[in-house]
């Protein structure tokens, strides 16, 4: 899990790279690909536990100068396991065409008081998202699953 979170952590650092620069000249902005809100299923399997899937709620916002690339992501969760609002920060390679690769990297408040958090990789279209994700919650219990969305 700490490789995937390193490496999602390095593709989200490489698209936000240039933010705060200044263009020598005005460069076209691609359709947003995920911008809006996405619904789906998510399922959870904590280790040693069984799998639990319930609904979930994705909305996607653009972040502004980042070409498509890059998104903040509000997440509601369902799942009775992982009942949780929560950040994150998304993004796509290539940014704005179909289909792309997306790396999500979020936290949240535990319904078990404590934080968690999560890494997912997975791909996207127009209209539909798919990812799998690794999380830890509390700093103990550890997690697999994966998500389905769509518009």
């Amino acid at each position: 899990m700490k490789s995937m979170l390193c490496v999602a952590l390095g593709v989200v650092a490489m698209m936000t790279a240039g933010c705060g620069a200044s263009p020598t000249a005005p460069s076209a902005q691609p359709t947003s690909l995920l911008e809006g809100t996405w619904r789906g299923t998510i399922t959870v399997t904590p280790t040693g536990q069984a799998l639990v899937a319930g609904p979930t709620t994705w909305t996607f916002r653009s972040v502004s100068g980042s070409a498509g690339s890059t998104y903040t992501a509000t997440i509601e969760s369902l799942n009775p396991w992982l009942p949780v609002s929560a950040s994150a920060q998304t993004a796509l390679v290539p940014p704005g065409l179909s289909p792309s690769d997306v790396s999500t990297l979020g936290d949240y408040a535990s319904p078990r008081g404590c934080r968690g958090s999560f890494s997912s990789y997975g791909t996207t279209s127009a209209t539909r998202f798919t990812a799998t994700f690794h999380g830890v919650d509390c700093n103990t219990q550890r997690f697999d699953g994966s998500v389905e969305l769509s518009r």
